[in-house]
């Protein structure tokens, strides 16, 4: 059960590539290429498990896991995933924490597969089948008509609603794009605003309001620097919008930080900013100790697990952009989605599409003289 072989691959999935999204035949935004790093962890034994990291630093990263992180995870035990984590936090390199998170996930996934168990049933099987919004629709380069034409095709097939992104570099053409969004879906549907970190307090505090009364957003995500903890806090009292923050934070510490001050928000987690899934499962732990939601910002296929397992996972986004790199992609059925059967992620890679998607040269693997 010791790490025997690591390799890494950078993907880059064009949207010509993709398959049709699953609800609508809506042309894809230009440029909108998809970086993935997937790691692939063998032990001595031929059990492998998969790692799925989008990152737009991809190629870097990659270089981080294999000449950086796996020297120090091979000939390890692949079930002592804390030690392993320990080992890279002693680094202090958070670029090397943003790459294990991705070995971490695959350490995850052959403790489910040696379990014979999914992920979802190992954290704590609390739900069967999970609760959906459209996540296609969160691209500040999609038209307010590219994303009606999506969004009521997902409203109509049960999704519980919408997330929508901004730039932030013009909240007066911005506030124009969601009321035409709005007023041709209308108000009966759930809908995320994400800002992207791209507002000072001055211009969030009118565009919060504006989302309350004109808009009745039900969240907006990341509107203020991670280190805005004032800004915050005037937001939270100043407002009625909630607050969903951490898609774009840069360790867990800023969840820390923002939950100890009281502040009330929805928690978005992703793999690199937790080191894994398993910063993540210690997060989703210390947001049930403070009342809070979880919605991780994370791949579908790893989401699912956490919000049929953990109890504080009300609704996940659904993509469908990494489905071509799977054998049986998933499915949702009446805005619902069940996972997986199969243990661990319950996920099987396609070996033909990870060929095709692979930037050239950018596919190599170390594994251990031992």
């Amino acid at each position: 059960m010791r790490i025997r072989r690591i390799e890494a691959r950078h993907l880059r999935l064009p949207p010509s590539g993709a398959r049709p999204l699953p609800l609508t035949d809506a042309p894809p935004p230009p440029n909108q290429a998809r970086d993935l790093l997937v790691v692939e962890v063998v032990t001595d034994d031929g059990a492998t498990g998969i790692g799925l990291l989008p990152e737009d630093d991809a190629s870097w990263l990659r270089l981080v896991i294999l000449d950086v992180v796996a020297p120090r995870c091979l000939g390890e035990d692949s079930r002592q995933h804390e030690r392993l984590s320990g080992a890279i936090d002693t680094l202090e390199n958070p670029v090397a924490r943003r790459a294990y998170s991705a070995i971490d996930l695959a350490l995850w996934d052959l403790k489910g597969k040696r379990a014979n168990e999914p992920l979802w049933r190992l954290w704590g099987g609390s739900r069967d089948s999970a609760r959906l919004f459209f996540d296609e629709t969160a691209d500040p380069q999609l038209s307010s008509e590219a994303v009606v034409q999506r969004g009521r095709a997902a409203l109509a097939q049960g999704f519980q609603g919408l997330r929508v992104s901004t730039s932030g570099a013009n909240p007066e053409a911005e506030s124009h794009r969601l009321v035409e969004i709005r007023d041709a879906l209308g108000d009966d549907f759930w809908l995320a605003v994400s800002v992207q970190k791209s507002y000072d307090y001055e211009t969030a505090l009118p565009m919060t309001r504006f989302l309350d009364e004109e808009i009745g957003a039900d969240w907006l995500e990341d509107p203020l620097p991670d280190d805005d903890l004032a800004g915050y806090r005037l937001l939270t009292a100043k407002t009625e919008t909630a607050l969903a923050l951490g898609r774009r934070f840069n360790s867990p510490a800023c969840f820390r930080t923002l939950l100890e001050a009281g502040v009330p928000f929805t928690l978005r987690p992703s793999l690199p900013a937790c080191g894994g899934i398993t910063g993540v499962l210690k997060l989703a732990a210390l947001a049930e100790l403070h009342r809070r939601s979880i919605v991780p910002h994370l791949p579908t296929e790893i989401a699912i697990h956490l919000a049929c397992g953990l109890p504080n996972v009300p609704i996940i986004g659904y993509d469908s952009r990494w489905a071509p790199l799977f054998v049986h992609p998933l499915a949702p059925k009446d805005g619902r989605l069940a996972p997986p059967p199969g243990p661990g992620l319950g996920v099987e890679l396609n070996r033909q599409a990870l060929e095709r998607f692979t930037v050239a040269g950018e596919s190599r693997q170390v594994e251990s003289t031992g």
